[in-house]
């Protein structure tokens, strides 16, 4: 669905988009959008019923699918890299066969994007991360516990086994974080966060773990701390300075579930199953405490954050925007009433798009993918309003970042551009790129190994249009 939400208290539809069609799998017979990606024009959907669906949003009152990747594949995770796309796939089939693996498909064209490598590993894979050349997957064979495998794609055409771990039970999330790996486990009935030695693949060591009080939703993590959703237990920190002895800073009990967590400048922001959203303050995370607390409309499912703004996704097919800037004040933006429970969302200047879940039979019609305007909601000095199809400054990633962002931006058509990097005293710090450039998507990455931590501000100049994009943010 496509609303104008321009002035949130009379939001009016302005399009619907429903071709993500639900395909028979072996999974699920429902459909509905799990995740999304933005790159460039194109909007990546992985499907409930495990599929992945390209769609053009250039023009998001006329959106249309370009191509889709379904079948065997089964898409349970994936990640980018120029014009690749690595897929984790996996299905169970009959008489407990497994099929799947490492899938890489080319997306140059993405109207016909071409499978051009694969690794099959008779393993599910579940989740997958990038760092440099190399790939990591936590998966499993059939009737076993999960192990991380870590493969060479310098060629991509020919991904290469490098390593795989010894078995954990049940193994989640993978966050890499220059030359280490934090992920969490369960064994038995006792939650680990952990993290391990990547720099030398060829001798993956487990450095550190940890056990928790209750089980782990969520975990987000900083330059310096790592904090946990901790269930029952509440939210955890610990300090992440030295990855080889991390250790427990502080717990405090929220008396709710914790869902999901996001680390916010000091403070972490946690969503509770029944009491909404705590803001914590964990400057001193000996002592931490609850600043504020917000009550959405319905329960929260998870949030996501994006710069000075955070997305509370929820029960009652809902999402809620709330500017954060001032953590004891947080103010209500916006809301958006969506067709079907909101799974992600992905920002684009003034563009929210929404992965919304199962379909709903009681809503006006099936949607997967919901498009809302957030002109007028997401304004902040050091932002010019973005869409798709413009000289734009698409996104910097990853934001914070230790040493190296990559940016895309985009140009409209053949034009002379300059991208350049400012300090927050307004002084010009590194040029990325200037010239004369062919229309379309570009990349550019910035190195930073000798730039103090701080603020700093993306600067697009094209056309005479000069486009300033909202701060990035080296830590150390």
């Amino acid at each position: 669905m496509v609303f104008d939400i321009s002035e949130p208290e009379n939001s009016h539809r302005i399009a619907q988009f429903n071709r993500l069609e639900w395909v028979s799998d072996y999974w699920d017979d429902d459909f509905g959008a799990y995740d999304i990606e933005l790159e460039g024009d194109l909007a990546y959907i992985q499907t409930i019923d495990k599929g992945l669906r390209i769609v053009s949003i250039s023009n998001i009152e006329e959106m249309y699918e370009i191509s889709k990747l379904d079948g065997r594949a089964f898409v349970n995770d994936f990640v980018f890299s120029d014009d690749e796309i690595f897929i984790a796939s996996g299905t169970y089939q009959n008489w407990g066969y497994v099929e799947g693996g490492l899938y890489v498909m080319q997306t140059e064209n993405p109207v016909n994007p071409e499978l051009i490598g694969a690794k099959f590993e008779s393993k599910i894979y579940e989740k997958i991360s990038k760092s440099g050349d190399k790939l990591f997957l936590n998966g499993y064979a059939h009737r076993s516990p999960t192990s991380l495998d870590v493969f060479d794609v310098s060629d991509p055409e020919s991904p290469q086994l490098e390593a795989t771990t010894e078995p954990f039970p049940r193994l989640g999330d993978i966050q890499i974080l220059d030359n280490f790996m934090l992920t969490n486990y369960q064994n038995e009935n006792v939650h680990y966060l952990a993290i391990f030695d990547v720099s030398d693949t060829d001798s993956i060591r487990l450095l550190n773990e940890i056990p928790t009080m209750s089980e782990i939703h969520a975990f987000d993590r900083d330059a310096n701390r790592v904090c946990l959703a901790n269930a029952e237990a509440g939210l955890r920190v610990f300090d992440l300075t030295n990855p080889e002895h991390f250790v427990f800073l502080g717990l405090l009990n929220l008396g709710d579930i914790a869902i999901d967590v996001k680390i916010y400048e000091d403070y972490a922001i946690v969503a509770c199953l029944e009491e909404g959203v705590k803001f914590v303050d964990i400057s001193n995370p000996e002592a931490s405490q609850v600043v504020n607390t917000y009550q959405p409309e319905s329960n929260i499912i998870g949030l996501e954050l994006h710069e000075d703004f955070v997305f509370l996704l929820e029960e009652n097919n809902m999402i809620e925007v709330l500017n954060i800037s001032d953590v004891n004040n947080p103010e209500l933006l916006g809301i958006a009433e969506t067709n079907a429970e909101p799974t992600k969302v992905a920002v684009n200047g003034q563009i929210l798009y929404v992965a919304q879940g199962l379909y709903d039979p009681d809503s006006d019609g099936p949607s997967s993918l919901g498009i809302y305007d957030c002109h007028g909601l997401l304004d902040v000095d050091n932002s010019t309003v973005i869409l798709p199809g413009d000289c734009s400054l698409i996104d910097a990633f990853p934001n914070p970042f230790n040493s190296s962002l990559k940016i895309n931006y985009t140009l409209p058509h053949y034009t002379n551009f300059r991208l350049s990097v400012f300090n927050i005293n307004g002084k010009e710090v590194s040029v990325l790129g200037s010239g004369c450039k062919n229309s379309g998507d570009h990349f550019a990455q910035w190195n930073a190994p000798q730039s103090p931590s701080g603020v700093y501000f993306l600067k697009l100049e094209a056309e005479n249009t000069v486009l300033l994009q909202r701060r990035i943010v080296l830590v150390r």
